[in-house]
C-alpha cells in the first residue's frame, strides 16, 4: 500500500484531497484501509473507485466486474 497516493476521502476533513501530507497511516493492512490523522475517519483504499466494496474471489470475477 503506497500511503503517499492516498488522501482522505471525508468531506468535512480540512485535509481532503492533500496528497503526501503524511496524515494518512495504514489502519488495516489485510481489508486495505487506512485512518486520516486529521479527522479521524477510517476509509478503504478502494473508495471512489470501481472496486470500492467489490469482494473479488479471484482474477476471473475482476473479469465480470469490468464487463469483459
Amino acid at each position: 500500500m503506497n500511503l503517499q497516493t492516498l488522501f482522505c476521502p471525508n468531506y468535512a476533513c480540512p485535509a481532503r484531497g492533500q496528497v503526501n501530507q503524511g496524515n494518512i497511516h495504514a489502519h488495516s493492512v489485510p481489508e486495505k484501509r487506512c485512518r486520516c490523522d486529521v479527522c479521524g475517519k477510517t476509509f478503504s483504499v478502494t473508495k471512489g473507485t470501481l472496486f470500492y466494496r467489490y469482494a473479488a474471489h479471484g482474477s476471473r470475477d475482476v473479469g465480470v466486474a469490468v464487463g469483459i
